[in-house]
């Protein structure tokens, strides 16, 4: 088994349940109030202007890593494909959809984000750092997580990166659409090609129960070379203890929900706050974000690294020079 490969138990089941899994979680979304097919009807209907950006901002020099090409959330393709990428805002939507009682998905979904953007707040405050003036979304998917992080930090730059393509390019038409001015490159967010020191805040929302361990561990040690002296790190993800506890109830929403996580059995057994650690950071916070998801909060600290840079506006055209150092981009 190449590394990277899901367990093989995991395809075999993976297989079995891929469609009757999607299906349910579609039909859950629908009777929780979600409008799937009104929410990516638009996007299928422009997939032309999507090619079009994707055309541009594509890095087709990237090599997909091993686990990154497998089939999951129910996809042949998993990330690299239109339909993940035109129903990633139902999907999202469906996150928090039930967290709380008589709350609709959209207020759900606004309370998950603000609940996670003001322990942030609260956090630099205490620790009395400066605003932020840059800010990093580490696998920012379609965009939703970019926006929430704009609406919050107005004054921030802010910078969506993701190894899709497909979702790159749908961020980019959503931003645009929506006037938010935030920016966009499509790289992999275990090899960013950027400077040393770039970002006063890191953000990685929903990614690490999608990876192998080890390239969890890689994304958090890439997070710390990108952040500032004093950078603050924000993870929000699966809490995997009362995921577990929920699904107790119904043994087949387990089943369906692994049945399209390949890398998730690792995801549970890792313990984030010590993940943390081995990678340098520390002021390590940890809380109940919601009532499924877990914030660790974490600081970079130590010796101060001097590196000169700047940000793109809006595009990311052309090839992306080998040295990083060396790679100028300009806030118009």
């Amino acid at each position: 088994m190449k590394q990277g490969d899901p367990p093989k138990l995991w395809s075999f089941v993976s297989s079995n349940m891929k469609v009757s899994a999607r299906n349910w979680f579609i039909g859950r979304a629908t009777k929780l109030g979600i409008p799937w097919k009104s929410l990516t009807e638009p996007y299928e209907k422009n997939q032309e202007a999507l090619e079009a950006i994707k055309a541009q901002y594509e890095n087709t020099s990237i090599l997909y890593p091993n686990y990154y090409s497998q089939p999951f959330h129910g996809y042949d393709h998993g990330n690299l494909e239109w339909k993940a990428a035109f129903e990633a805002e139902a999907a999202t939507l469906s996150i928090s959809a039930n967290y709380w009682d008589n709350i609709s998905p959209h207020l759900a979904e606004q309370w998950l984000r603000q609940n996670t953007t003001q322990h942030i707040q609260l956090y630099r405050q205490k620790l009395g750092f400066a605003p932020f003036e840059s800010i990093l979304d580490m696998g920012c998917s379609t965009g939703i997580s970019t926006q929430f992080l704009k609406q919050r930090f107005p004054y921030s730059h802010v910078l969506g990166v993701d190894l899709s393509p497909y979702f790159i390019s749908t961020a980019v038409y959503q931003s645009v659409a929506k006037l938010d001015n935030n920016y966009f490159m499509h790289a992999n967010i275990e090899d960013v090609p950027l400077p040393n020191e770039s970002f006063d805040m890191i953000s990685i929302q929903f990614v690490l129960h999608e990876v192998p361990y080890e390239n969890c561990l890689n994304i958090l040690r890439e997070a710390y070379r990108l952040l500032k002296q004093d950078g603050v790190l924000c993870i929000m993800d699966l809490n995997p203890k009362i995921l577990q506890e929920r699904f107790q109830e119904s043994k087949f929403r387990l089943l369906a929900f692994e049945a399209t996580e390949p890398h998730i059995y690792e995801y549970y057994q890792q313990n984030m706050v010590h993940s943390l650690e081995q990678c340098g950071f520390n002021y390590i916070e940890e809380y109940q974000n919601d009532p499924l998801n877990a914030l660790y909060l974490a600081t970079k600290s130590g010796l101060q690294v001097q590196c000169e840079y700047s940000f793109p506006r809006r595009y990311f055209f052309g090839n992306i020079p080998d040295n990083k150092k060396e790679l100028t981009l300009i806030f118009t």
